[in-house]
């Protein structure tokens, strides 16, 4: 009899370790979802903060501004430096897809100074157009039909550029001259 009662005393002892064991792995498993609740949380309001982040006008910059960074061109000093500055810019602003809204704020350190001044004294509110922006510079730079096409019919190739670059120049000459014209199609040309 004493040791069927030290034997249910074991067994019962036994039972109650279980018992035991059972309750603190159920705390440890409720405390282990409890942290993973709170993780979970922490991540979304992460995300939520990253995403108010991405969406100020300052991160879009930045942004727009670093893609521009690798392939932008510096506005040289001439007046007819403007003419490819422009076709480049438009073409980078198309490919980076950049909103019209930043156009303008990207564009500003590429600027030549007399560029700067000149946009400083624009309104400020067609001063953040792009488009106003380039046509409000091509024609203070004095850029008439006339310039163009006596620098179209006045440029000489110089040994130090390419053939190809020297082309692309006169191209750009006559494109603008032309589109300062009106000119849209052949009939309009003759």
């Amino acid at each position: 009899e004493v040791q069927r009662d030290k034997r249910e005393q074991d067994a019962e002892l036994q039972r109650e370790l279980q018992r035991e064991k059972r309750k603190q792995e159920d705390e440890f498993q409720r405390e282990k979802l409890r942290l993973q609740g709170l993780e979970l949380q922490e991540n979304r309001d992460r995300n939520a903060v990253d995403r108010d982040r991405h969406d100020t006008i300052a991160y879009k910059l930045k942004l727009y501004s670093d893609a521009f960074r690798s392939a932008a061109i510096r506005m040289g000093t001439e007046a007819f430096d403007i003419i490819p500055f422009f076709q480049h810019c438009d073409k980078l602003f198309a490919d980076l897809h950049v909103p019209n809204d930043l156009c303008v704020k990207v564009l500003r350190p590429y600027l030549n100074e007399h560029a700067q001044l000149l946009l400083s004294r624009m309104d400020v509110a067609r001063a953040a157009n792009y488009r106003l922006v380039r046509e409000y510079l091509l024609h203070e730079f004095q850029l008439s039909p006339r310039v163009y096409l006596e620098r179209f019919n006045s440029l000489a190739y110089n040994p130090s550029e390419t053939c190809l670059l020297y082309s692309s120049r006169l191209k750009g000459l006559y494109e603008y001259y032309l589109s300062s014209r009106s000119v849209s199609d052949f009939d309009a040309l003759v």
